[in-house]
């Protein structure tokens, strides 16, 4: 490794409080390089040697500037190997590590359960057990009235066949296929529970959540038999998740609490209808309005991982039903103005928005060509989804792809709910994340990069004309700004902005590389892990 002169010391120094853009004294990786970039003397060798002696490539966030400066300075002469990072003891860590692999391989399995998933439920059934299950009544009765509609347009509710993928009428018996907005639901209509998992976000392959809907479908149900009503058990989550959202605006927006009805006049923040109804009726009241937000800010409610879910896709289908309409009435297709990659193909495609970084493996693409252009007859899905179906391409995004490949294997319609609203015919698709923990739609146009051949250059499908796999990762790359931050990643970052919630790892010790066999608890643990429905990638 190269050695650091009193000059490149103080140059670094004055570099990482220029890269600290946080103030906490702390650096991002992608800071880091910059920083030794701007240093002399330093090649893509010594950088790589440096990262990896240090242990970068291990560390998900920040490394801490006093303790890495500590480190480059120290004598490690009589050091066998890399000297660790200051305040990291790797043997008392990789001990922990294993006492923690031996308490989850200790745990008994999860109890399996013979819930049929596939049953239908009225809509008072539906309605109690969200109640039960302590969801917002207004949001639940939105999410049935959804899973209704999303069913009827899946398969034909004369024939129970099912259409094909963007079929005007039914293969079978010829009944046209309605719309969403011409599907009625009334009192007779039923969903299944498995519609119920997919509006609330849960697996079926996630046992505990599994033997908590059993027990709490038997109390509805019961509930439900002794006479009660749904409406004497109903619950409005509807005010402190709306609250929530408009404190999210207000951050993103930079605006103080004493804004806070015109964010929600704006129509900006990601609100449900049930959410907006709850806030207009402090109209008149803009006072209680703002104490309640900045309440809010100080002690924020408590709120399930799914409260913004249905907002967030109201929202969705509001923003890109507004623009096919605009495309309809100019007879075009939809062209991503934030995202433009015939006028701004380097910003699309770099982080600088000119050129790749030293270590930057996006292939740079020969053309931009629609996907109608590069496909006779793209269709979203065609038949299941399989992590076969996902191919990587010239992109260094197999965190992203393996990832989905794990969320694909827990569950097939995952994939699907993700895609919220969509044409094909015009090239548009308002597709979901959970950015920071909060549920986030991404609208993307249909242009994508092409080889010489003109076939896609990045990420594709299996099956040519399905094109469910390069849509998320242009999505999620868009997320991120531009294809080259998602050049490299971890595939827990991609599984938490994908379904939400928390990750963690499950480290391999020392002690396991040498001798797999032991300890025994590190694969008991994994196994566990899975029966309990953890996704792991």
């Amino acid at each position: 490794m190269a050695t650091l002169s009193a000059r490149d010391v103080e140059a670094m120094k004055q570099a990482f409080m220029k890269a600290d853009h946080r103030g906490n004294k702390s650096v991002s990786l992608s800071d880091l390089t910059q920083v030794f970039q701007e240093l002399d003397d330093w090649s893509i060798e010594d950088l790589n040697d440096l990262f990896q002696a240090a242990g970068a490539t291990n560390i998900e966030n920040a490394l801490r500037i006093p303790n890495f400066i500590d480190w480059v300075m120290q004598d490690d002469d009589d050091v066998d190997g890399d000297a660790p990072m200051p305040g990291v003891y790797e043997a008392e860590q990789e001990d922990e590590d294993d006492a923690e692999h031996a308490q989850l391989s200790l745990k008994a399995a999860p109890p399996t359960t013979s819930l049929d998933l596939s049953q239908n439920i009225p809509h008072e059934e539906w309605m109690m057990l969200s109640a039960v299950l302590d969801f917002d009544a207004s949001e639940a009765n939105h999410g049935f009235e959804h899973a209704v509609r999303m069913k009827e347009m899946e398969q034909c509710p004369n024939c129970s066949n099912k259409y094909m993928p963007d079929a005007t009428f039914c293969r079978k018996c010829g009944q046209k296929r309605l719309a969403e907005e011409e599907i009625k639901v009334d009192a007779s209509s039923k969903a299944s529970l498995k519609a119920f998992l997919d509006e609330h976000g849960m697996l079926p392959s996630d046992h505990e959540s599994m033997t908590h809907l059993e027990e709490s479908l038997a109390l509805a149900r019961k509930k439900l038999a002794n006479g009660e009503r749904y409406q004497s058990n109903a619950n409005d989550q509807a005010l402190p998740t709306a609250l929530e959202q408009v404190v999210r605006s207000l951050v993103v927006q930079n605006k103080p609490p004493e804004s806070s009805w015109s964010v929600v006049s704006d129509r900006k923040a990601c609100l449900s209808k049930a959410g907006r109804l709850a806030l207009e009726s402090f109209k008149d009241r803009q006072h209680e309005l703002i104490a309640k937000v900045k309440e809010a800010q100080v002690t924020p409610p408590l709120l399930g991982s799914h409260a913004g879910r249905q907002g967030n896709r109201e929202h969705c289908k509001q923003d890109v039903a507004a623009m096919i309409e605009q495309c309809k009435k100019a007879g075009t297709k939809y062209t991503d103005p934030e995202w433009n990659v015939l006028q701004h193909p380097e910003k699309v495609l770099y982080v600088d928005g000119e050129k790749p970084g030293y270590d930057c493996t996006v292939a740079k693409p020969h053309a931009w060509k629609r996907l109608t252009e590069i496909f006779e007859n793209p269709v979203l899905f065609k038949g299941g989804v399989r992590p076969a179906d996902i191919e990587q391409g010239r992109l260094g995004t197999c965190f992203l792809l393996g990832a989905l490949g794990a969320m694909v294997a827990a569950d097939e319609d995952f994939v699907k709910s993700c895609f919220m609203e969509y044409s094909i015919e015009h090239g548009i698709y308002g597709i979901r994340f959970n950015l920071d923990g909060e549920w986030h739609h991404t609208v993307v146009d249909d242009y994508f990069p092409v080889d010489q051949y003109g076939r896609l250059l990045y990420a594709k499908g299996h099956d040519r004309d399905e094109v469910w796999v390069p849509l998320l990762e242009k999505a999620f790359c868009k997320l991120h700004t531009c294809y080259e931050m998602c050049d490299g990643g971890l595939p827990g970052e991609a599984v938490a902005t994908m379904c939400g919630g928390c990750k963690g790892k499950f480290p391999l010790s020392k002690k396991s590389r040498a001798d797999p066999s032991t300890p025994e608890s590190y694969f008991k643990a994994l196994q566990n892990a899975r029966q309990r429905g953890w996704i792991l990638s």
